[in-house]
């Protein structure tokens, strides 16, 4: 990140960091390809606001001015989930804190910028690791709130999040159970490590277009190696409902699809007979290059009556390989084919034919008699012969009407 905004034109950088082996590597790397002008390192607590104070000061000591703020501290561990609120969280307060006053009052332009470094954890969320998740959703709060209009009119301060997926990193590299609370350890193996890792030059790159180009409040999500913007923050709540209505993520519509019909499931597991409502719903199966009978085939391998998510994902690839299709593209289709319903399947059709056998109004004969003229059944009346001993023959229609006709 630092070398791609040396690269942009930047003047200069401050490392602050905790780690002082870490942060003199980087300082000597960034000396060896540009010079010693242009970056300071300063060992720097992001859990202690006069170590975190003492790097604004440093900063101005040497460069003068200061333009742009990045909060990107972090660490990623459940078991000391408080040390990682204090520094995820409290952490990225304090520095935008700390850069709503050295911004306005040393910048060397109109316009300066602060960009909180979030995660694609601030937007999904991940079932093992919830103290993360609640950490990365508190730095899209506060950027929300510090981007408001009237906030951006009175400081001229651009508020900037950045969401990066998984990235290869320290922090993911050696990301395991370990560093999971035991009632999420199970979890793990099917959560964190199916989403794609990407370079950190690309979340580099990400940062140096946003500070060029983004405008205050919006939101840069680098994830897979590709960037989407949304343009204000506020925006974010309406994923929800974008999500019930079009697209969603892989693993929550194959959450949604395995319980669908099934009101004891857990959503850890799905059947064919389910996966073939998805993929009809998302037409994947067309009846043409990919049909049920492809479907069962490539199922039946698993030799189980229902899968996992894990081996659900393999299940597409087997399924791609052996129609020879982009297994990304039956992937897309199927996050983008809505919430479980009826789409797609046959509507009911009422015709002629079947309105003469419901219209009790409509019928002739022995079963006209069956029914009085509101259209109750006469019961066992309407369905046999019962002899009324009357002395009339059966069926004799003019019963009763001799004293009114003579």
């Amino acid at each position: 990140m630092v070398k791609e905004l040396l690269k942009n034109g930047l003047r200069g950088v401050t490392i602050a960091d905790v780690n002082p082996i870490k942060g003199e590597q980087a300082l000597k790397e960034i000396v060896q390809e540009f010079d010693e002008s242009k970056a300071i390192f300063v060992r720097t607590n992001v859990s202690i606001q006069k170590d975190f104070e003492a790097a604004f000061t440093k900063n101005i000591a040497v460069f003068r001015n200061l333009d742009i703020v990045i909060n990107n501290a972090g660490i990623l561990n459940e078991n000391i989930w408080e040390r990682q609120v204090d520094i995820n969280v409290n952490g990225t307060i304090r520095g935008s804190l700390l850069a709503w006053d050295y911004l306005q009052s040393f910048r060397s332009d109109s316009e300066s910028v602060l960009v909180n470094v979030s995660s694609i954890a601030g937007l999904h969320g991940f079932s093992s690791l919830p103290a993360y998740v609640a950490t990365k959703h508190a730095i899209i709060g506060l950027s929300r709130s510090l981007s408001a209009q009237e906030n951006y009119d009175k400081t001229k301060i651009k508020v900037l999040t950045v969401c990066p997926g998984i990235t290869d990193t320290a922090l993911t590299r050696n990301l395991t159970s370990d560093f999971v609370l035991p009632p999420f350890k199970r979890v793990f193996p099917i959560d964190v490590p199916r989403w794609p890792k990407q370079q950190p030059l690309v979340v580099g790159r990400g940062v140096v277009k946003a500070i060029a180009t983004g405008v205050n409040g919006s939101i840069w999500i680098i994830n897979d190696s590709k960037i989407k913007v949304i343009p204000r923050l506020q925006e974010v709540l309406d994923i929800p409902q974008k999500m019930a209505q079009g697209s969603a993520p892989l693993d929550q519509q194959f959450v949604n699809f395995s319980k669908f019909g099934d009101t004891k499931a857990d959503g850890k597991t799905i059947t064919l007979t389910q996966a073939d409502k998805w993929f009809k719903q998302a037409k994947v199966i067309d009846g043409k290059k990919i049909t049920t009978t492809d479907t069962g085939i490539t199922f039946n391998k698993f030799k189980a009556k229902t899968i996992n998510y894990s081996d659900f994902l393999k299940y597409l690839d087997e399924l791609a390989k052996y129609k020879n299709v982009n297994v990304d593209d039956i992937k897309d289709k199927l996050m983008k084919c809505g919430m479980p319903g009826t789409t797609n399947t046959t509507a009911a059709v009422k015709t002629g034919a079947v309105d003469r056998l419901t219209d009790t109004s409509q019928y002739t004969g022995s079963h006209k008699e069956r029914f009085d003229e509101s259209g109750k059944g006469k019961g066992r009346e309407g369905r046999e012969d019962v002899s009324q001993n009357t002395g009339y023959v059966g069926g004799y229609k003019g019963q009763d009407t001799y004293d009114k006709t003579h």
